[in-house]
């Protein structure tokens, strides 16, 4: 049983390290050795689940990944391909998952919310709760954002139940000049 499991762990993170997220992913991650730490560790290989809770921390080459639940779910039909893939931020309300990576220009993109959730099929990355997303010096706050990776479009929203206008609950852009 032990012996299984090993072989389900490395499966699943091969099949994790081989996630291209469009527009944001480094070339050369995809090939660097990956490495996850966790407090516990679940193969659900009749549901195609991998499940790491607790202090989650995941390096693969310029990828950092810091949450406290890591969900890797993959096709039933194609057990080398990923469908879909949640990181969560423990019930603490300043908690946050913690999303970072270097793309192919040298450039630091991070990104940070309550829940982040990609959906490889739909080419959909979703930011929920205190969502940051930044690239180099710009930078993008608000509670929720869904970019679309094949389009690479970027759609942020504010509160939902928010009826007031304050700062807090807005959207907030910050967008540097090009150095010339």
């Amino acid at each position: 049983m032990l012996k299984l499991l090993t072989t389900f762990n490395k499966f699943c993170l091969l099949l994790f390290c081989c996630l291209p997220i469009a527009g944001i992913a480094k070339q050369s991650d995809q090939t660097a050795p990956l490495q996850i730490w966790a407090d516990t560790f679940i193969a659900d290989k009749k549901n195609n689940r991998a499940s790491y809770t607790g202090n989650v921390k995941f390096e693969q080459g310029s990828i950092k990944i810091n949450c406290h639940r890591l969900d890797i779910i993959y096709l039933s039909d194609q057990a080398d391909k990923i469908d879909y893939i949640s990181m969560q931020a423990s019930d603490a309300e300043t908690d946050v998952a913690n999303f970072e990576q270097i793309n192919d220009e040298n450039v630091l993109i991070k990104a940070s919310a309550k829940n982040i959730k990609y959906d490889q099929a739909g080419n959909l990355i979703t930011f929920t709760g205190n969502a940051e997303l930044q690239e180099g010096n710009n930078l993008f706050k608000a509670e929720s954002m869904l970019f679309n990776t094949a389009e690479s479009r970027l759609i942020t929203n504010q509160t939902q139940d928010s009826k007031d206008s304050s700062e807090k609950n807005r959207v907030f852009i910050s967008i540097q000049p090009d150095k010339q």
